[in-house]
């Protein structure tokens, strides 16, 4: 380990050892104290995630037979399942592992968020504090993406393990999914488009860092076609979950796949074309009146960012 690891520890210390000549070595400590902590709580956290859901898919394993692939390969041997189940194990770690150093790179975001301060100044789209954009929704956009790669790898490797403990049947003529199979994976699912849901209302508030007009921010595009149709899709991600989870009661799949196909639709139609039907024909004819209000926002709060408003222009 100390063969392995001998650069980083060098380059540590004499991090250390900068920071400290300049008199920022409780700087330095805070940073990696930071750095530590986050590693070990979100890396735990999404162990716990994914392997609860491992566990769980394992305890709802058949308990008449255990094949996969028309029997080709079989898990009854205690050995087999012995190595399988470590093998899972060692999964969960080392995916832990790596969403623990990831986390740990965004030390910054959340010092930030944990000394965040009012700007004293609203934004004219949603009416919130400057100090919102700078401080929470960045730790709000991490966790919806944590949160949403947890989801998602639990939800391929429970399909990968209850089709190799034969709770999901590729044979044809035989059902093709347990019903506590499929009670596991449709709560999944709807935890999963619950973040989707939420990701959509973060992606509102993104609306005023877009490119999409003139100037730089929220254009007439973004505020009267962009933001109604992630408010629509925030509704219908909402609702499909709420499908999947109604779906346990029933046989089939159709309620939450006619739903993902709603989505799906939504997101080409609603959040794709219309808004760059707006900006085609709405806009483009008569950009100067369209945007007017939009350019003017953003020359005034370019000059609140730049203290420039004192200025007197001749």
């Amino acid at each position: 380990l100390l063969m392995l690891f001998s650069s980083q520890i060098v380059s540590l210390y004499t991090e250390y050892l900068w920071f400290q000549e300049l008199g920022y070595a409780p700087v330095f400590i805070k940073i990696l104290l930071t750095q530590i902590v986050l590693g070990l709580i979100f890396g735990l956290l999404f162990f716990v995630i994914f392997y609860s859901n491992v566990l769980l898919a394992r305890a709802l394993a058949p308990r008449y037979r255990v094949s996969y692939l028309q029997g080709v390969i079989r898990l009854q041997s205690p050995l087999i399942q012995r190595y399988f189940n470590t093998l899972l194990l060692g999964s969960a770690l080392f995916f832990g592992l790596i969403a623990g150093i990831s986390a740990s790179s965004y030390w910054d975001v959340f010092l930030r968020y944990l000394n965040a301060t009012p700007f004293g100044l609203a934004d004219p789209i949603y009416a919130r504090d400057i100090g919102f954009y700078f401080f929470t929704l960045p730790v709000y956009q991490f966790v919806w993406g944590f949160l949403l790669v947890s989801l998602l790898a639990s939800i391929a490797v429970a399909v990968v393990i209850h089709v190799l403990d034969g709770a999901i049947s590729l044979q044809i003529g035989v059902q093709k999914v347990a019903p506590h199979v499929k009670a596991h994976l449709s709560i999944l699912a709807g935890l999963f488009f619950l973040v989707v849901a939420w990701g959509y209302r973060l992606q509102i508030y993104n609306l005023l860092y877009s490119r999409r007009g003139v100037v730089f921010g929220a254009s007439y595009t973004d505020v009267h076609a962009q933001l109604p149709a992630y408010q629509i899709l925030s509704v219908i991600a909402v609702v499909t979950a709420i499908l999947f989870l109604v779906n346990i009661y029933f046989r089939g799949w159709r309620l939450p796949a006619a739903a993902i196909g709603l989505l799906v639709l939504t997101m080409i139609g609603v959040a794709g074309i219309y808004p760059a039907l707006v900006q085609q024909y709405r806009v483009s004819p008569n950009e100067i009146e369209k945007e007017k209000p939009y350019i003017k926002r953003g020359i005034d709060f370019t000059r609140k960012a730049y203290d420039l408003e004192k200025v007197k222009s001749q």
